[in-house]
This record gives structure tokens, sequence and C-alpha cells, in this order.
């Protein structure tokens, strides 16, 4: 048996540590209890429903409320949340998890066993429409061994199912679903440090502290998320103190913050930015078209005037220093005569204004662009601008605008990865047809052949030469846009402490503090 090390208090060891390594939000002094910490997000909660969820924003609000069986560190290690310890049989399909005791629900109910089975087995449950249920597709069976253990079988070895048990599967109340069924949105029960209070939709969430919490009593008498999606009315609010934090700090601004003595928390470094075609759509189904794009955009300046020196250039998706880099991938360089070219050998040959023409068709692009990226779009419009081909740029909130993409409402989008670790099927993840967040809209049948192979191989090495091809196809076939890997940032008042940042995008609350 491959096993984990059990230690009960591991989790908060780590914690303690890295909030101590972290003194740009710690500072000296022990914390002091009570008081608002308000968050300023760049969306609403989606929803109250753990399953439910499909955002970072979403998944940053709802994790102070539910808790998985195990997390990533800052450090992108897996450690044990409500599993104190795991282990994995010989031949990689069997799961057992030792289950921390003496923990309750917020309703008061006890966790145990039964639980995880009951909330594994709803996630996968397609009456549920759990937006990731797919993750947990290589489940077969979830047995209860006694109240603290739980036995969890798979059909096929799958690589990235303890990732499955982080990301979707948060643990819910099961009493709490019998006694609301299809409410219990509306009544949300966890074992997070915090509990709801409150909820008006595009107003505010309100959490109150779970004084009954298994890791501690938390500092905090309630914390409170608002979601302000201009970017400029959240930089304001935070000066003026009508918000504590803000998240999706522009990368332009982090400097002028911090000359101010608010404090820039730097996070990430696993993410990843890029731009998604429609391959549905005409003109972007011909490849010609797609790498002449791509030779016409300047990631160079674009990194350098957007990012701020946040983040480095993309060349295949995955992280350069990532273990599953395709170093012999090397991307697009920026040549405007090659798109040139490119584009008159697709039929476009240049006309009025200079934007160009096939059979009395402009080559016109829709780009429709959320509020925090108007400058890098902007920017990207120019460059596409200079070799014939124009944008139309529709501004729009970050929430509507996913589902715009998500919905195949655009010829060019941008989009995000959130990822946290460097596992490579976290990357390429959105090239497969069945992911709630699939944004070609054109399935490519061949990568997804190499996902599935990806996942279900154990040897380190030949997931290597997986992946790969994975990015040799993509970067062949043009099917993307990649711009950068930037580092995620969010911005505290001075008086914030013991905030800590894992590598995705989430906030660990549980430890803060307001100094005031």
């Amino acid at each position: 048996m491959r096993s984990r090390p059990t230690a009960r208090s591991l989790f908060w060891v780590v914690v303690a540590l890295l909030v101590a390594s972290v003194p740009a939000v710690g500072g000296p002094g022990a914390p002091r209890a009570g008081g608002t910490l308000t968050v300023g997000s760049l969306v609403d909660v989606e929803s109250l429903d753990a399953h439910h969820h499909g955002t970072a924003h979403t998944h940053m609000m709802v994790s102070q409320i539910y808790e998985q069986l195990l997390d990533l560190d800052p450090q992108g290690r897996y450690i044990g949340v409500l599993a104190e310890s795991w282990n994995i049989s010989n031949d990689g399909v069997t799961y057992t998890f030792r289950l921390r005791k003496n923990v309750k629900f917020h309703d008061g109910t006890p966790f145990t066993a039964e639980a995880v089975k009951v909330n594994l087995e709803r996630v996968v449950d397609p009456a549920t429409k759990a937006r990731y249920a797919g993750r947990l597709g290589a489940m077969q069976s979830v047995q209860v061994v006694d109240d603290h253990t739980v036995a969890i079988r798979l059909r096929r070895k799958d690589i990235l199912f303890l990732e499955a048990l982080r990301s979707p599967a948060y643990i819910v109340s099961p009493a709490a679903l019998r006694r609301h069924g299809k409410d219990y949105g509306t009544h949300p029960a966890g074992t997070g440090p915090f509990k709801i209070q409150s909820y008006a939709p595009d107003d505010r969430l309100v959490l109150v502290r779970n004084e009954d919490y298994w890791g501690g009593r938390p500092p905090l008498d309630r914390v409170v998320f608002r979601p302000v999606p201009e970017q400029a009315t959240r930089l304001v609010e935070l000066e003026s103190g009508g918000v504590d934090v803000i998240t999706d700090v522009p990368h332009k601004d982090a400097k002028t913050l911090e000359a101010r003595r608010i404090q820039v928390l730097v996070t990430g470094g696993f993410q990843a930015d890029y731009y998604v075609f429609n391959l549905k759509r005409p003109p972007l189904d011909d490849v010609r078209v797609r790498k002449a794009i791509n030779h016409a955009i300047d990631r160079d300046t674009l990194t350098r005037v957007v990012y701020r020196g946040y983040a480095i250039k993309s060349i295949t998706g995955y992280p350069p220093n990532g273990w599953a880099i395709n170093t012999a991938v090397k991307g697009y360089d920026f040549d405007p005569e090659r798109a040139a070219q490119l584009l008159q050998e697709a039929g476009w040959k240049p006309g009025a204004e200079s934007i160009r023409e096939k059979g009395g068709t402009r080559l016109r692009l829709h780009m429709p662009t959320p509020s925090h990226q108007v400058l890098l779009a902007q920017l990207i419009q120019g460059q596409l601008r200079r070799v014939g081909i124009e944008t139309r740029l529709d501004m729009t909130e970050a929430a509507t605008y996913w589902d715009a993409v998500r919905t195949g409402k655009f010829d060019l989008g941008y989009w995000v990865r959130f990822v946290g670790h460097a596992e490579p099927s976290a990357y390429f993840n959105y090239f497969d047809s069945k992911e709630h967040w699939f944004t070609m809209q054109q399935p490519h049948p061949e990568i997804e052949a190499l996902l599935n192979e990806g996942v279900a191989t154990i040897d380190p090495a030949a997931r290597k030469r997986i992946y790969d091809q994975v990015q040799r196809r993509i970067a062949d076939e043009a099917l993307v846009i990649w711009i950068t890997h930037p580092k995620f940032l969010f911005a505290l008042r001075p008086h914030v402490k013991g905030v800590v940042t894992p590598p995705s995008l989430r906030l660990w609350l549980h430890k803060a503090w307001v100094e005031r």
C-alpha cells in the first residue's frame, strides 16, 4: 500500500508555518478576536450549493463554508483537511481515507464516513447536474468501512482522482440535504470556519464565525463578500475603506498601491491566460487564419504592458518550469509579415480601410471582453488591425462574459485557467468536450483520446510523452492563442493580517484578523 503521512494536526501545522512565512500579511503581535473583513470580488457567488459552483471566484467564497477531504498547500502539495490520512492500493484503484473525528456540520450533525458516501454519490448522480461530475467519472463505489473510514473503488486507474476530491467534492450536511431538498442551496451547511448568516444576490454574502470549528475558533466575527465587477470601483472601494480586500488587482496598479501602504499579495504562477477560437465559425475553421492571428500577436509587449513583470510569456499553455513542458514546441513568433502572407494564402486580400476581404466580406471578428481585461483586449485589437483584421469588442461583466464564451457566442474570446499545481491534464482538460467549460465549440477526438490516456497512465515518463503530443498538436493546429502565465494579485488594507493564499484563486481566512 502507498500511504500518506498521518498526523492529526498536520493541516494546521502547515497553515501556521505558512502564515508565519508571509510577513506582508502577518505582522507582529497576537491575532485580535472580533471584527468584520469585507472582500470586494470580481463576481458574485454563483450558487451556495457546493456541488453546483463552476468558477474559481465562487470556489473562493464557498470554501469558507465547506471543506473537502484534502486540499493543496501554497507549495501545491496535497494535505489532509477532513481526511487525516489516506492510502492507495498497489493496483491503484482503491483509495482508503481515515477521517477526522469530532467534526460537526453547521447544523450540529456529525461528519462521518456516511456523509462522504452521500456527497460523492450526489456529485455523480445525473439528477444533481454537478458541473464537475465528470471528474469523478472513474469512481465505481464508495464503501463505509466504519464511522471514520471510507474506501473508494475506481473502475480504472485515474491519476487525477485526488485532484477530483479536492476540487468539486465539497462535503455538505446530509441532514440538510434531506431537510431542504431542492432548496438546499438557500440553506447551506458545511464544516468550514464560517457559516452563512445572509445572502442578497448581486449585493453581499455575509458569513459568521463557526464557534465550533474543529480547527479552532476563527478570530473574525464575520466575513462579507461583495461583488464589485468594475476594476476602478474596486480600487476606489479599497482605498476609501469600503472593503478590506479586493480580488483581481490590475497588474499595472500593483506598485502604486504598494506606495500607498496597501498590501499586495502575489499568488499563482500556475495560471494560464489565453484566447480561444470558436472553431465552428468561419474563418476560424481555417488553420491558416488561426496561425496568422497567432503570428500577429506580440506577446512580449502584452506581458510587459499589461502584466508589468507579474507574468511570463506562454509558449505551449503549460508553465515553462513544470515537469511536463514540451521544450521542442517553439510556439508562434511575433511576425506580422508571416501573418499577412498566411491571410493572403487563405484568400483574404487587402480591402477598404486596409481591412482584408474575401468574396466581398470583411475579415471581422467578434471579441467580447470581460471588464477586467479591457487593456489586454485593446492591445490585441490594435495588433490584429495592423495585419488587416477588424475586431468588435463588447465589454461586459465577468459573469456574463464567461457564460457567453462557454455557450459559443464569440469568435475570439479571453480565457483563464486557475490551476494551483503542475499537473498537466489540468491545463488542457478544457479541450475535452465533456468538460463544463469546454470552449472551442468543436470537439477534437485525437486530443481527447490523448487526454484520456494521460489520466489513465501512471508512469511519469509515459505521461510526459503523452502531454508532449498534446502540446504539439495544439501548436501545429493553432487551436488557441497562448498569452502568459501570470501571477494573481490580491490587495489588502494595512490592518488586515493573517491571510494566506494557496496557488489557486483562494483565500484562507480561518486565521485572518483585523488590527483595529
